[in-house]
Parts: structure tokens; sequence; C-alpha cells
């Protein structure tokens, strides 16, 4: 059987799968009229499928390198490999819903989550080489769910790499300039899926000034951060093992929470790899307290073959996977899933960027009983509070690098 490569990238939604052997012609247009948003889903299925990204999204997060600071967008790669999944059938499409934490009979979704006012954008693209005639099911489920755009590129020059990654770039502001690398791409290649995803937004309330005070990194060095500080009702939750601060958004139902261990960040590590987000998250109430927190910018750039064959997606990139559902005689593969993310948190609230998100009594208050530092590697994670679906999750490991 002749095998021909699937390129994946970024992602951050969900989609539903259509049956049918009609195909789409391979004219498409190079630059298409908007589709239409992608249809609403009903509030079971929105936890659903924030649930599903959550708990991936701690599996994957373990599964990356273990030093540094990293970002990822589970909702990202989530939803990019769920457009992947939407074209899959039999053992591969089974193996790539238990690595998604998808149950067998679940729904795929597209949940967009709450941004209120701050800036959120989510877009998605199927590029297909000029000669590739796509089922027509497969098309309509993109577009339906995901809101895709099929746009054809020449893949046999390199100038098909240049122009998804210009699109990318302008989808994330620049900040994603280069999601696939020179070579990851090549004449081989049949279609590849994008998403790009970009947030900005303010937080409800802001930091004061920032001074420098010590960050101690995990191997026992201390450098010297900008730390800002912050006195308030803001959520809170203490456990064995670890503190969380959660900092709500402007005008959204979007917020970071920040995940302090007790000592070292590794037990931490280990629970959100095994347990979820999910369950890291719940329980967290309202309480005054002091927070200082470290300004901190830096951007993550890896391919997932590897963690996402450990976590059991193993058909997918080689000659055993089924993609019958996305083009007539099938033969396809996986070749890479590239994913980039960025993040700049400051004062006066958080920009972050992903291709593959209290209330204070008027009156006299009485000063924190609680005061959290972040004076040494934390993780973080924005999210929906709405439905629990995570835009984005990561790890301090030295603010000033």
């Amino acid at each position: 059987m002749r095998l021909t490569r699937i390129v994946v990238a970024g992602a951050s939604v969900a989609i539903l799968a259509g049956c049918g052997q009609a195909t789409v012609p391979s004219s498409h247009p190079a630059a298409p009229a908007p589709l239409p948003p992608p249809r609403p889903v009903s509030a079971q299925v929105a936890r659903a499928t924030a649930g599903s990204d959550a708990a991936f999204g701690g599996a994957l997060y373990g599964r990356l390198p273990r030093a540094g600071n990293a970002v990822i967008s589970p909702l990202s790669v989530g939803t990019a490999l769920q457009m992947a999944l939407a074209g899959a059938r039999g053992r591969t499409a089974s193996q790539m819903r238990h690595a998604l934490h998808l149950a067998p009979t679940q729904p795929l979704a597209s949940v967009i989550p709450n941004a209120g006012k701050a800036e959120l954008h989510i877009s998605n693209n199927l590029w297909l080489r000029p000669d590739t005639d796509v089922l027509a099911s497969y098309s309509r489920s993109l577009g339906d769910t995901f809101g895709a755009r099929p746009r054809t590129v020449d893949f046999s020059t390199d100038r098909a790499r240049r122009t998804i990654n210009a699109t990318v770039s302008a989808e994330t502001k620049g900040k994603i300039s280069e999601l696939f690398p020179r070579g990851s791409l090549d004449p081989s290649t049949i279609l590849a899926l994008t998403n790009a995803v970009y947030l900005k937004a303010a937080w409800a309330y802001p930091f004061h000034s920032s001074s420098q005070a010590p960050f101690h990194r995990a191997n026992r060095s201390t450098v010297t951060a900008d730390m800002m500080p912050l006195t308030g009702a803001l959520g809170y939750l203490k456990r064995p093992g670890y503190q969380a601060v959660q900092l709500p958004y402007a005008g959204s139902k979007l917020a970071m929470t920040v995940l302090l261990p007790t000592g070292s960040l590794a037990p931490l590590e280990k629970r959100l790899a095994t347990g979820g987000l999910t369950d890291l998250l719940t329980g967290i109430r309202p309480q005054a307290l002091h927070l200082d927190m470290p300004k901190f910018t830096f951007h993550t750039n890896v391919e997932l073959n590897k963690p996402l064959q450990d976590l059991g997606m193993r058909d997918a990139f080689d000659s055993t996977a089924n993609f019958d559902g996305m083009v007539p005689k099938g033969g396809l593969f996986i070749s890479t899933v590239e994913h980039q993310a960025y993040i700049k948190v400051d004062e006066h609230g958080t920009e972050a960027a992903a291709a593959t998100g209290v209330g204070v009594g008027a009156g006299a208050a009485a000063p924190p009983s609680t005061s959290v530092t972040l004076d040494r590697p934390f993780l973080f994670a924005i999210t929906d509070t709405t439905t629990g679906a995570p835009l984005f999750l990561g790890r301090v490991a030295d603010p000033t690098d």
C-alpha cells in the first residue's frame, strides 16, 4: 500500500465526524470566504470536552522535558488531533480517542472558551495539495464543527511551508512565526491541519509596580526576578503538597491559576500527569491573601510525535494507520505534530498564543491571613472557569530565562 503523509499542527476546539463517500473537488479557491462559526454544543457536551482536554493536557505535559520553562495549549493540540480523528477509522481511531481521553461514544464537539471582554482568536485551516480529493463528509465535518477553511498549496516546493507559517503568524499576531520548520513538509505531504490561538487579557485586579526579589531555581541557584505584589480576595486552595491561587481576567470567565508546590515540583507534576488538571483545581474558594508573583515571558517549541505515541497513539504514525475517512483510497499516516506556544505575564495581564485562558467587599478589611510568594518553580494554567477547558498550561522554572 502506498502511504502518504498527513501533517498536523496546532489546534484548539473539537469536531463531529461524518460519513459518506462523496468527494470534494480539488480546485478549492486559494482564499475562500470565511465559513460560519462552529456549530454550538450543549453545556453537557462542552463540560465533557473540557474535561477530556484537561486530562489529556496533564498527561501530555507529563511527557514533556522535565527541565526549564514550558508552555503548551492542551486546547490547541487536542483540537488539531481531533480534526485528524474525524477522518480516522478502526484501531487508529480507538487509540487516538484513548490518548485524547475521549470516551468511545463521546461526541466530538467545538467548544469556544468564554472569553468575554478578553481578546481571543481561534482559527483552523485545512491545507490541501491541489490534486487531493478529500471526502465531502470529512471536509463538511471540519467546516461545520471547526469552521476550518480548505485551502490549496503546492507541497512540492518550500513555498507551501512559508505560506502556512505566514498565515499562522498573522493569526497569532507574530507570536508564532515558524510553526513548521524547514524539512517538515515535502512533496509526499498530501494535507496539513493547522490551528492558531491568540489571547490577550487584562487582570481583573492589576498588580502593583514590580520590585526585584530572589527566585530560587530547582538546582538551588538564585536569580533576581521582577516580583509583582497583589493583596485582595483571590481564589485560593491549600492541599497536601501544594497551594493554588486563581487570578481572574477582567470581564471574562477566564482565569490564570498558579500552583506552588510545598517542596520539589516533581510530585506536583506527577499528580498533574496522572490525575489531571481538574482534580488539582477543584475546591478553589475566595480568600483574602497577599501574592508575590514574578513577571515572565517565554516560548516553547516541541514536536509531539513521541509523546503522543507514548500516550498510546501508535498506529496513526506508521503504516498501520487508518484514515480512510479523509480520502477515498486511504493510505495516510501522520508524519509530524508540531506545537508552539508563547506566554507573557506582567502587571497588566497576559498575552499568549499557540499554534497546534474576586469580589472585594467595601469598607475596611482585615489584613490577609495568607501570603503566597512564588519564589521557586511553579505551575500555571489558564482555563475557562465555566467549563474548566484549559487554554494554556505550563511551568515557570526561571522567570528570568
